[in-house]
This record gives C-alpha cells, structure tokens and sequence, in this order.
C-alpha cells in the first residue's frame, strides 16, 4: 500500500466498541473514502537484557500473533478489508496518530477491551484528540449504522474552531438533511444559580445568538465553493451548560460535531466534570475537528 492515501483510519482492537466503529465507517465509506483498520500492540523491555534475546523474540512472536488474530476477529463480515488492515508494534495512540497524518478522518471506539471506559480515553482517545492533525470521530456501541449522515448538531462558541466544526459538519451532512448550529450559556458555576434577571439574560442571549450568526456568516465566505448542495442549517439557542446542552440534544441526532480548541473545545471539556463530559460518556458519534493550519 506504499503511496496509497489512507482517507480513513479505524482503530481495532477486537473489542465490541471497535467493531462498531469500525462498521460506522464501512457503512459511510461513500462519504469519507476507502478505510484501513490499525491495531496496534507493544511489547515491554525484558529483564537486563542478558540472556534475553531469545526469549524476547519468542514473546514478540506469541504477541504478534496474537495482535494479528484479534485483527482478524476485528474485521470478519468485512472481506474487502483484508489487503488494507495493518497490524503496528507500536503504542496506540502515536500509532493512530501516526497512520493518519495522511488520511481525511481517524476513528475511534468511544471504549476498548478495559472495561475502565474513562481510562482508556484518557491513555488512547484523549491522545488522539489532542495529537492528530485530521478530524476524530469517537464512536458509541450504539451508533447506527448507515449511509449518510441525516443530522448533526454543532456547538458554536465564537472560536475559528467552531467554525470548522460547522463547516465540516455542512460538507458530510446529507443535503436533505439538517445541521442545528447551538450557542449556549450559563451564568453560575457553582452552588445556586443567581436570581432572575431577565434583562441580563435577554442581553446574553442576543450576544449569543449574534455569536451563531456570525459563524454562519464566516462560513457563507470561507471555502463555501467547495460544499455544493447544502443542508438546512437551524440555530438553537438556549441557556445552560454547554456540555449538558450538546449532549442532550446530540441524543437524538446522528453526529455531535465539536472543535477541538475554543472558548468551550475540548480542552475545556476534558477539564470538567467527567460525569458530564462529551467524550467520555458521548450520547451519539463525535466529531472533533482540529483547527486548521
């Protein structure tokens, strides 16, 4: 596969959460390109070194093949991936960052074989989100599986990360489909929220929903020619949490699209609470688009 672009990168590893990811991508390969599945293994140093060598090898040989059997498990029901999925000794993360330094999207379980969900992202998904140069999508065990993608909802925060994020959104969407573009806000963070004042919020509010429109309005000049037929955008503006607000209204669509820096991106989110957090217990698939060189 020397010289061949890679446009998707699916990170297997056997477990049920990869396999789904896995089929999330197969089942839109119309929409983002062909796919390679990576698993990666690595091997730890051995002893002192004397005396070794043999032994080590050995150990790499029952790894690798233990590696390259899970591979095989990962992609069964999938025949036309068998001349493009790799096996790497090499950690996970670098190893999927690595891969898709030359692809158009990487894809990721939103779990693993640990059953320690949220450690797992933070060791593996975590890596890739703040590492790799092309959109991740973090994939649940009960994403469905099809074709297009029929709606996304997209938060805007006033960052040129949202707006990537919008406009990834408008390009993969189906053109019937419908891209909701949320702005959102919160006025406490701690303990009881303030008394009413409903001019304050009248005023916030329509610093917010500027917010959304002036997103829309970058993404109507930037690069626009190359999105032909466009889905119906909506805006929803409301108060509240942004991560409780995205998440409960990603419940019900296809694709949760976020920035992965911003006022509210990622490192903001990862920061918070992980009760509440996007991408350590996701509602639908994620998106996080990185900012754009």
């Amino acid at each position: 596969m020397q010289g061949e672009r890679h446009r998707v990168i699916v990170g297997v590893d056997g477990s049920d959460h990869a396999k789904r990811a896995l089929a999330w991508a197969v089942a839109k390969t119309d929409i983002f390109g062909p796919v390679t599945p990576l698993l990666a293994y690595s091997m730890q140093p051995l002893g002192d070194g004397l005396g070794m060598p043999s032994m080590y090898y050995e150990i790499d040989r029952i790894v690798k093949e233990d590696a390259e059997a899970r591979l095989t498990a990962s992609i069964e029901g999938f025949p036309e991936l068998v001349e493009r999925a790799r096996v790497v000794c090499r950690s996970a993360g670098p190893a999927l960052v690595g891969a898709s330094a030359d692809a158009d999207l990487l894809v990721v379980g939103s779990r693993g074989r640990s059953a320690l969900a949220e450690t797992l992202f933070g060791s593996i998904g975590s890596y890739c989100v703040k590492h790799a140069s092309v959109p991740v999508a973090v994939i649940t065990e009960e994403a469905a599986i099809e074709p297009t993608i029929g709606r996304a909802v997209v938060g805007i925060d006033g960052s040129p990360n949202s707006v990537e994020a919008l406009i990834w959104a408008l390009r993969h969407v189906d053109p019937d489909g419908e891209v909701i573009a949320v702005g959102c806000w919160t006025d406490h963070t701690f303990g009881e929220p303030p008394l009413p004042n409903p001019e304050l919020e009248a005023t916030t509010r329509a610093l917010v929903d500027k917010t959304v429109d002036e997103a829309l309005a970058t993404v109507g000049t930037e690069s626009v020619e190359a999105i032909r037929a466009r889905p119906a955008v909506v805006t929803d503006i409301r108060r509240g949490d942004p991560r409780i607000v995205l998440r409960d209204l990603a419940a019900t669509a296809d694709l949760l699209v976020i920035g992965a820096r911003g006022h509210r991106g990622v490192s903001y989110l990862l920061l918070g609470s992980t009760t509440t957090s996007l991408l350590h217990h996701p509602l639908s698939p994620t998106i996080v688009v990185p900012l754009a060189e």
